[in-house]
Order: structure tokens, then C-alpha cells, then sequence
């Protein structure tokens, strides 16, 4: 491996090979927390990009789980700031494939309350493929207010869901909204 990157312009390429996806993350680790106390945040903000491209690009389980306890491990000497530094496991492309397995996985690695939906097109596919279960399950208290936007995407989609049952309740539950 190279023994000098820009660290703001680095990425991670995730492959299939897990053993050098591990060694990848340790090499982008080891380097992350060298330097001054000024460019903590930053490096900081680097590991959230490279738990967002492991997400996003490595549809790995274990090299998720990896990071994650690797997040856990290090969370009160490095991740102080639970507003800026926490482990966001973000869910539009899942959503869109509409990959459920590894949306099991998600939940199954980080619980209920660090999932993130930002795309109001995953709102419309869970109108379009999900129930109320569904719906409730992503909206959890935490997260960013449940607009109009949303509401209007989720609604859409449910109008439709080929199952009639599950396309009322979702409407029902936009129109109490």
C-alpha cells in the first residue's frame, strides 16, 4: 500500500475480497488519527465518509459490522460528539435496490435508532412495497421531522402498491398526518 495519500481527497474502493477490504480500513484508520488536535473534526468527519462508502459501495455485512465496532470500541475516546460523529447507517440505495437482506442486516447491526432515509424517492418506495409497519419502523423520534415532502412521496408510492390493503392503511396514515 502507498505510504503517503492526500487524506482529503482519499476513498476507499471496496472489493470482494474481505481480508483486504479489513486491511484497506485499518491502513485508512491508522492514518486517520495522526496529526494536530486541529485536524481531529476533519479526520473525524473522514470516518463517517468512509462508514458511508462501506454502506453505500462494499455491500458487505462484515466489513459494516467492522466499522461499526470499531466505532463502538473507540466511542468515548474519540467520537465525543454524538451530534457530529454518529454512526448514520444510511439507507436510500438499500431502499431503491430494494435489498432487503441487507436492510435486515443494517438493523441487525445498528438497531432501530441510527438508520437514515434522506431521499423522498425511498419514502415512495416504501409507499409502493411496504405496509405501515414499514413507514413506522423509519420514522422513528430521532430523526429529522417527517414533512410534507416525505409525506407526499410515501403517498404517492402507496397509490401504487399493488396489495389494496397495505395501499389504505399507508394512505390513511398520510392523510392523519
Amino acid at each position: 500500500m502507498a505510504t503517503y495519500f492526500n487524506r482529503n481527497i482519499a476513498l476507499a474502493l471496496f472489493g470482494v475480497d474481505h481480508q483486504k477490504n479489513i486491511a484497506m480500513v485499518d491502513y485508512f484508520l491508522e492514518f486517520q488519527y495522526t496529526g494536530t488536535q486541529d485536524q481531529f473534526e476533519t479526520q473525524q468527519n473522514r470516518f463517517k465518509m468512509l462508514v458511508n462508502q462501506a454502506i453505500l459501495y462494499s455491500n458487505s455485512y462484515e466489513i459494516i459490522e467492522y466499522l461499526y465496532q470499531y466505532y463502538l470500541t473507540h466511542q468515548t475516546l474519540t467520537f465525543t460528539n454524538p451530534i457530529v460523529y454518529y454512526f448514520g447507517f444510511h439507507l436510500d440505495s438499500m431502499i431503491q435496490k430494494l435489498d432487503i437482506e441487507m436492510i435486515e442486516l443494517a438493523m441487525k447491526i445498528v438497531g432501530h435508532d441510527d438508520l437514515v432515509i434522506r431521499s423522498n424517492d425511498s419514502w415512495e418506495t416504501i409507499g409502493k412495497y411496504g405496509n405501515v409497519e414499514w413507514v413506522e419502523l423509519f420514522r422513528y423520534p430521532g430523526r429529522p421531522q417527517f414533512g410534507l415532502n416525505q409525506i407526499f412521496s410515501l403517498s404517492k408510492g402507496a397509490m401504487l402498491n399493488s396489495n389494496f390493503e397495505n395501499r389504505n392503511s399507508i394512505l390513511k396514515f398520510c392523510f392523519k398526518k
